[in-house]
């Protein structure tokens, strides 16, 4: 896998899947070694021939996928997202009997916090999460329960490696229905029979070599502050603020959309910005107030920009006196967002 970093991120561009009845085979002996331990020689013995006889099989293919790490951050000493990068696991379905140790690939059409809970309590030590590649296709109320879903998890730690891919890339949405499949079976069958079906049956191994994220010590939001003076004595004038944050922020770096929250609401601040400066320029017609505009970095991290800023200018007395002297704020921010219906 290949890794770059992004501010105090580290994404993951290209894990993939290993296929081969090789990993199938070791992965399911691993699932049942537990089971065996307490098998009577007769049985190893039969165990030892049925394993001899099925043979190794080759490795039919090595496949690159596109798909994105959840990512994490530290706010006021507090843990949000996932860290764990590094996998090397074998797939299945979430309806698989046995958990433990394994990547788990799943649809995010009907994910809840609540399943993925349940699996992190089966031991899964890892999630792909498959998304649609048109979210704007799903209904009003489904984009709604995906919304909450992204809030939940972005707002407490997750102690598994989590990867979000887009289901139509290359043969991903055939491998979610065949561990789909192959998951359904397994719960249906015995232990002896799945450990049979082990041997001969192909399966997915998920790799990715990723380190660790590491501390960045020396983060830094940038805001950006600019203002007009109305007529009369700047420190006599009220201030009206317009504030909007910049940045986006999504479960993974790059799948942030934020061409709603908050692109509107900047584009919305500049050309007020540049219609405000050009009647303020004019001193027949420049109001009697102040105009004060911001754009503020790490609006989605508790407004972390903003806080940052005025901690910054507590020394700054033209910015100071402007923010305590701020009669009325404006905050713009997902301006271009439907109503619901």
């Amino acid at each position: 896998a290949q890794t770059r970093r992004e501010g105090s991120r580290v994404l993951c561009d290209r894990p993939c899947f290993w296929r081969g009845s090789l990993s199938a085979m070791l992965c399911g002996v691993e699932d049942l070694v537990e089971c065996l331990r307490a098998v009577p020689l007769p049985f190893w013995l039969f165990f030892s021939a049925l394993f001899l006889g099925a043979g190794v099989g080759h490795v039919s293919g090595l496949q690159d996928f596109n798909v994105y790490r959840m990512h994490h951050f530290d706010l006021h000493g507090v843990r949000y997202g996932s860290r764990g990068a590094v996998v090397n696991m074998e797939a299945r379905g979430e309806e698989s009997s046995v958990l433990t140790r394994k990547c788990v690939v799943l649809r995010w059409a009907g994910l809840t916090r609540e399943k993925l809970d349940r699996l992190v309590e089966r031991g899964a030590g890892a999630l792909l999460i498959l998304l649609p590649r048109n979210l704007s296709d799903a209904g009003w109320e489904q984009l709604e329960a995906w919304q909450r879903l992204e809030s939940d998890l972005l707002s407490s730690e997750v102690p598994i490696p989590v990867y979000f891919g887009y289901e139509d890339d290359g043969e991903l949405s055939l491998v979610y229905e065949q561990l789909s499949k192959a998951g359904e079976k397994d719960r249906n069958s015995s232990a002896l029979s799945a450990l049979v079906q082990s041997f001969g049956s192909e399966g997915y191994q998920f790799i990715s070599d990723n380190k660790e994220a590491e501390v960045v010590k020396d983060s830094h939001v940038v805001s950006l502050v600019g203002k007009v003076i109305g007529q009369g004595r700047e420190e006599d004038l009220p201030t009206l603020a317009l504030v909007a944050h910049y940045d986006a922020m999504g479960l993974a770096t790059s799948l942030s959309y934020g061409q709603d929250s908050n692109g509107s609401g900047v584009v919305a601040l500049l050309q007020l910005a540049r219609l405000f400066s050009k009647l303020y320029a004019d001193p027949k017609q420049r109001p009697k107030y102040n105009l004060l505009f911001v754009l503020s970095g790490g609006g989605k991290l508790n407004y972390f920009g903003t806080k940052s800023l005025l901690e910054e200018h507590m020394e700054d007395v033209d910015v100071t006196a402007l923010l305590s002297e701020a009669e009325y704020t404006i905050c713009l921010d997902s301006l271009s967002s439907p109503p619901p219906p």
